[in-house]
């Protein structure tokens, strides 16, 4: 249920960052004492799982999207404060790499989304775990979804109260409350049971698969030592304020023709990937713009209260931000930009690779069930098919990222008591970065 970019006034999304930033960092509070080599791949696995369900939404006429979040299954796997920071890490590479969702809309989802979620989902699944202790996980799930859709639903409700123009037209989201409530609540209360049937079945394979859940283990851990911090990281964290800045700036502005000129400069500025970033831009946006200028118009010929200058200037501010966005991931490395937080970059490194691991793997078995049958598969084989793929995908990614996290371990990643990887005044050559595994040939090492 995200709120796309350029919905939101600055109004509410400047005091929600506020209110998200100080979350995160409640959040991120001995966060390095509870991450070990076993809790970052399973975290990692079950992040991209989130990132890829949160990828499969449908527009709808309340201005947001219906889809499962997946915050449940964090929550009850990892414990609150982990769910709100994964669903928030979530958020954003969904904002950055897809334009669902932006980074306007970031602490209000993140908030809404993340940490509502998971809150109602934990708190739930306390209370009522003695009773049934299957019913609790999905009645926890069901209420992660409803809660924060009716949050969402207030406000974006709240903007054409919260920024209106002189004419009387909003300056960003068109429809009142009476509208987005049962527009955003409805949907989302059938899709809540997707979620809730979703949740059980990841709670069993945690459960088969003998993980040590939050309410059976301590928040002991060898912890993650920090050191990622490089000079050469300077021009990427600069580039990620600068893009904020221009984010600022762009949902200040209110006159479509600085909009149009600043994206205008933008493409020439952008190079030759402009047309590409351009189209991925457009095909980004059109869902759901088109469903809120479609309802807009229904809206405003019915009221005879049409405005045009509003409908060309939420278009041109939400697809000028989300060019931004992809422009910016094109030209930064995402991992530098967040080198200021070594864990922050650690859990994107490895949420990352399991959403490649993720991806190739559907398309494995999708060509391997294909070439595998004369005709077309049945519902019956396709469902068989389709668990078994569900299974593996967990099995493997959960490996993969171990594998890489005993990579980590050996190179003094989760050194016990280790504050820095490498001593203050070391050389950058004698850091870990720069070790070097001997060449081998025919098994037998150089020297």
């Amino acid at each position: 249920m995200h709120i796309p970019d350029g919905f939101l006034a600055p109004q509410t999304y400047l005091p929600a960052f506020g209110l998200a930033a100080a979350a995160w960092a409640w959040a991120a509070r001995g966060l390095r004492d509870r991450l070990d080599e076993e809790l970052v791949p399973r975290l990692a696995a079950m992040t991209a799982l989130a990132y890829g369900l949160g990828l499969m939404m449908v527009p709808i006429p309340g201005g947001t999207s219906g889809h499962v979040l997946g915050v449940a299954m964090l929550a009850l796997l990892f414990g609150v404060r982990l769910a709100f920071l994964a669903y928030s890490l979530v958020l954003l590479m969904q904002a950055l790499l897809f334009g669902a969702g932006g980074i306007t809309a970031l602490p209000v989802n993140a908030l809404g989304l993340g940490l509502l979620g998971a809150a109602s989902a934990a708190a739930v699944f306390r209370a009522l775990r003695g009773l049934h202790e299957t019913g609790a996980v999905a009645l926890a799930a069901w209420v992660s979804v409803v809660l924060p859709a009716i949050i969402v639903a207030l406000v974006l409700g709240a903007q054409p109260l919260i920024a209106v123009a002189d004419d009387g037209s909003p300056l960003f989201f068109p429809f009142g409350p009476g509208i987005t409530l049962p527009a955003v609540v409805l949907p989302h209360l059938a899709i809540a049971l997707g979620e809730a049937m979703l949740t059980v079945l990841v709670w069993r394979f945690a459960q088969t698969r003998r993980w040590c859940l939050p309410a059976a283990k301590s928040s002991g851990g060898s912890g993650f030592a920090p050191g990622w911090r490089d000079g050469a990281a300077r021009k990427p964290r600069l580039a990620l304020l600068a893009y904020l800045a221009a984010v600022l700036a762009v949902s200040l502005l209110q006159q479509p023709w600085l909009l149009a000129s600043l994206l205008m400069l933008v493409l020439v500025a952008s190079g030759s990937k402009r047309w590409i970033l351009l189209r991925r831009a457009c095909l980004g946006v059109l869902t759901f713009n088109l469903v809120v200028s479609v309802g807009y118009l229904l809206l405003a010929f019915s009221q005879d209260h049409f405005s045009a200058r509003y409908l060309l200037l939420i278009n041109l501010r939400v697809l000028l931000l989300v060019f931004l966005g992809f422009w910016f991931v094109a030209r930064v490395n995402l991992l530098e930009a967040a080198s200021f937080s070594p864990t922050l970059r650690l859990v994107l490194t490895l949420a990352a690779g399991q959403v490649q691991v993720f991806t190739r793997l559907v398309a494995d078995f999708g060509l391997a069930l294909r070439s595998r049958s004369i005709r077309e598969p049945a519902f019956t084989d396709r469902t068989r098919h389709a668990a078994a793929q569900a299974q593996h995908l967990l099995d493997k990614s959960v490996a993969m990222a171990n594998e890489a996290a005993q990579a980590m371990r050996s190179r003094g990643a989760f050194a016990e008591g280790a504050t820095t990887l490498a001593a203050p005044g070391t050389p950058r050559a004698a850091s870990w970065r720069a070790v070097r595994v001997p060449r081998r040939r025919f098994g037998v090492l150089r020297r």
